[in-house]
């Protein structure tokens, strides 16, 4: 038998979808509060960047 097939092994398979979460992912309370922190100010600022880009764009006409 010179071209027997080797045997698959599936254990780190098995191992990464048993350490997976199994309905999405968990965010804890207090991480999610700064998320929400951040993507606020990053919102906010590129609010106010588009306010003063359409302020100097706007001044030339």
């Amino acid at each position: 038998m010179a071209y027997a097939r080797a045997k698959k092994h599936y254990r780190a398979v098995q191992k990464q979808i048993e350490m997976s979460p199994k309905k999405g992912i968990f965010i804890p309370k207090k991480k999610k509060t700064m998320l929400i922190c951040i993507s606020a100010a990053i919102i906010l600022i590129a609010f106010i960047k588009g306010l003063l880009c359409g302020y100097i764009l706007g001044r030339n006409d």
